[in-house]
């Protein structure tokens, strides 16, 4: 039993209990309704997501040195930009693309560059936190999308 997989279990069930009070507050009739069903599975969907992605997170640690692991954390920034381009919140100029794609490859350098200097660096944490991130992204995008609605 670790404290971050608990934590993104309570997150999950916070976002299955908003879709059950949404039920309790719209009523029955409103759940034959095509978009109520949408939100619905976006609050699990997102639960689900976010259960993923801390507890992927958290998990990465045991794997990563603390620097390496904030670092890759800290590339959750442009993942989400280039997800919301994949979500249809908007499109990212090129501009902004081409800066996430450098972020990104300067992410990935330090981290080939910490794995020779670190003893606490394998290829497990690398795969813990890219879900983190990717999880990450989703979550915030699937986030954004339930509430412009």
């Amino acid at each position: 039993f670790h404290f971050g997989w608990f934590y993104a279990l309570v997150e999950f069930v916070t976002y299955a209990a908003c879709a059950g009070l949404q039920l309790l507050l719209v009523g029955p009739a409103a759940t034959r309704s095509r978009h109520f069903g949408e939100t619905a599975r976006g609050y699990l969907v997102c639960g689900a997501s976010m259960t993923v992605s801390h507890g992927a997170g958290a998990a990465a640690l045991v794997h990563l040195n603390y620097t390496a692991a904030m670092l890759f954390k800290s590339g959750k920034v442009p993942s989400i930009l280039l997800g919301a381009s994949a979500f249809g919140l908007g499109r990212a100029s090129l501009e902004e693309l081409c800066w996430a794609v450098v972020m990104m490859v300067g992410l990935f350098v330090f981290g080939v560059g910490e794995k020779l200097e670190s003893l606490r660096f394998d290829m497990l944490g690398l795969v813990l936190i890219t879900v983190n991130l990717v999880g990450g992204s989703a979550t915030a995008n699937l986030q954004q999308l339930l509430l412009v609605g």
